[in-house]
């Protein structure tokens, strides 16, 4: 019985740096410059001078700027406590801060894509031995589980997450036919259960093929062609 070739050399392929900020700002459907000042940061202008947004999301490549799978899921949950949830930077650094304190050593370093977040669309809390702790106590809270939403589209076994499901159709979809998994195709965005990429269909369709002939080549439904571009030609 012959081995499989580790083409990553050991190394665990979630925090291999894969992806361009473009492609990523795809995957999350988020736009490139909201992405760039999540990993870069910026400064700008105020009445009293110049201020300084540092960074949430630590590059795996930052001098490149060039995300893993890990940043595409810290993206992810940033994207879900601002949009969904309305919730400050200062709010999500608080709670960040106050997560490493109550972990100390333990402390994941990856928080935003390792720890199962919930929020009441006031503070964040995390589940420590069966309780739920408010990340920014002096809040009143009523809780509930709204983040689950964010939650689902992201899989896990026991090492942590390990893929994550797109959305396509728009962020009341309940279905996930595009997958961005690190271990199938380098992380590219797949269709789901396919290992074909998303961006070779997209590519096929806008060069003139016709769509039932592209279904065929790949054995594929018509549908999971026309998913392949929409997910590829969002804004």
């Amino acid at each position: 019985m012959t081995r499989r070739k580790d083409i990553y050399r050991g190394e665990d392929p979630r925090f291999l740096p894969f992806y361009g900020l473009r492609e990523a700002a795809l995957c999350l459907r988020l736009p490139v410059a909201t992405l760039r000042q999540w990993t870069m940061g910026r400064e700008y202008e105020i009445k009293s001078g110049r201020k300084v947004f540092l960074s949430l999301i630590r590059s795996a490549d930052p001098e490149r700027n060039v995300l893993s799978f890990v940043n595409l899921l810290e993206g992810q949950a940033l994207r879900a406590f601002r949009r969904e949830h309305k919730l400050g930077f200062k709010v999500l650094r608080k709670a960040l801060a106050s997560l490493k304190v109550l972990d100390g050593p333990r402390a994941k370093k990856h928080p935003l894509a390792f720890e199962d977040f919930l929020t009441d669309g006031l503070d964040i809390l995390v589940e420590r031995v069966g309780e739920l702790i408010g990340l920014n106590p002096a809040r009143q809270i009523a809780i509930r589980a709204a983040f689950r939403k964010h939650l689902q589209r992201i899989r896990r076994d026991s090492t942590g997450p390990t893929a994550f499901f797109p959305w396509v159709g728009g962020e009341g979809e309940t279905t996930m036919p595009v997958a961005v998994d690190p271990r199938v195709a380098f992380g590219r965005p797949v269709l789901t259960g396919t290992g074909i990429a998303t961006a070779v269909i997209a590519s096929f369709v806008r060069a003139g093929e016709r769509i039932e002939d592209i279904a065929e080549d790949y054995d594929l439904s018509p549908e999971q062609v026309e998913t392949a571009v929409t997910f590829e030609e969002a804004s």
